[in-house]
């Protein structure tokens, strides 16, 4: 048996190889923020009525922080492009952590490559909004089949009014968010492999919320 009186340069070596694996383990989990189904129908319902009593028929897309589609509603005479083109619009507000009507201008303008327009999923249209809460990314909202992209922004920005004072604000110390209130949007999610995952959407997003 070895003492760590006699031998200690082993006893440090072995104390540093302990921590690793611990640090390791630590990097294997991500802890991150996610809108509920709940959450997520609350603000394509809140959209689709807006629209509705505006007096136009589209369908809204929510899609999670990874891109994936959560919600999808259609009025009943949308258009047959609108479901996709409003999954389309969500995507890309996600993906570029932006609002569309801003990526269009953008483009219109040149100061970004118009070849990002012909990415797959991407639509950059107005009517797309990022989610975002305390800092954290959360998912993306579209809306397409007003007649214009401001009509369909200003419909998103309604779904977004709809959960951010019930659902996403807080009171939390130093501007944080309420943790009884956002408990039900946070999720662990443990990696198979060891070390710190890559990807755009993963970690805490640097952006000011959306809902200024």
């Amino acid at each position: 048996m070895i003492q760590a009186a006699r031998y200690p340069a082993i006893a440090a070596l072995l104390l540093a190889l302990g921590a690793s694996a611990a640090s390791a383990d630590n990097d294997a989990i991500v802890t991150y923020k996610s809108l509920s189904p709940d959450v997520a129908l609350e603000a394509a319902q809140a959209a689709l009525k807006q629209c509705r009593d505006n007096g136009f028929q589209v369908a809204v897309a929510i899609v999670d922080r990874f891109g994936q589609p959560q919600v999808m509603l259609r009025d009943r005479f949308a258009g047959l492009p609108a479901p996709d083109t409003a999954t389309r619009k969500a995507y890309t507000a996600l993906s570029f952590h932006a609002a569309t009507s801003d990526l269009a201008k953008r483009v219109a303008s040149g100061k970004m490559d118009r070849g990002l327009t012909q990415l797959p999923n991407i639509a950059m249209l107005a009517g797309g909004l990022v989610i975002e809460a305390g800092g954290a990314l959360l998912g993306g909202i579209g809306v397409a089949g007003a007649p214009g992209g401001d009509k369909d922004e200003a419909c998103a920005k309604a779904g977004l009014d709809a959960i951010r004072e019930r659902r996403l604000s807080g009171s939390g110390a130093r501007g944080t968010p309420d943790r009884a209130r956002h408990d039900h949007v946070v999720q662990t999610f443990r990696f198979a492999h060891h070390g710190r995952p890559t990807g755009l959407h993963y970690g805490r997003s640097r952006l000011r919320p959306h809902w200024d």
